[in-house]
């Protein structure tokens, strides 16, 4: 359509001095030019919204695995954290919308996208903390993911901690403060774990502390 525009005013002036192709210009396409101002402004809001727009400015991003998507749950555990740690819950991100089909476990109905948000998001260093079967814990190390040791067996009652070659790679959820809103499976448990060299590291042991003080202590009460 453009390339038709310029050929018309082309032919049309081709007599015409270039004070009286611009004026024949703005007096008859004028409505032609600000149609196309208005499209390259709706295109480059549009691109900016996608790109820069939309992303929150998280100071803390936890994501879980494979456990019902309910994003008021999610919500609640950024509340109790938020008041815990002081950071505002406007920064901190829980998204439990990562149904992931991987190796042996297959999931019926799933949107395939999220083994590759998942795994886009990791390596985008987007994501602080996850909560994840053990099996997909080992199956992400056979994908080259890596994962931080956790400096807290001397004060973590060893039920709690989750091992890997002699390292506390993280600690089982049942024994902390997310226990609670979770469904747990004595076969495949559930790991609290982060991943190497997080964005916000001093947020990830704000979280460990939350999740482990808060937990430790309901279950000692309860003996």
């Amino acid at each position: 359509m453009i390339k038709e525009w310029a050929n018309d005013i082309k032919c049309k002036t081709k007599h015409m001095n270039r004070e009286e192709t611009a004026d024949y210009v703005i007096t008859y396409y004028w409505h032609h030019i600000l149609l196309a101002v208005l499209f390259l402004g709706f295109v480059t809001l549009t691109v900016y919204h996608v790109c820069w727009g939309g992303k929150k400015q998280a100071a803390f991003s936890f994501v879980i695995i494979n456990q019902n998507v309910d994003f008021a749950r999610d919500k609640e555990i950024a509340d109790a954290f938020s008041k815990a740690s002081g950071i505002k819950g406007s920064q901190i991100v829980v998204d439990s919308d990562y149904l992931i089909s991987y190796g042996q476990v297959r999931l019926e109905g799933i949107n395939e996208s999220h083994y590759e948000k998942f795994f886009f998001n990791w390596s985008a260093k987007e994501i602080d903390a996850m909560l994840m079967p053990e099996s997909f814990y080992r199956y992400c190390k056979t994908q080259s993911g890596t994962f931080e040791e956790l400096d807290v067996a001397d004060h973590t009652p060893s039920e709690h901690l989750f091992w890997d070659n002699g390292a506390c790679s993280g600690v089982y959820s049942k024994g902390t403060s997310l226990g609670q809103y979770f469904e747990d499976n004595e076969k495949d448990p559930y790991v609290l774990v982060f991943p190497a060299e997080p964005k916000h590291p001093a947020a990830c042991r704000e979280f460990l502390n939350y999740a482990l003080a808060h937990g430790i202590s309901k279950s000692k009460n309860k003996r």
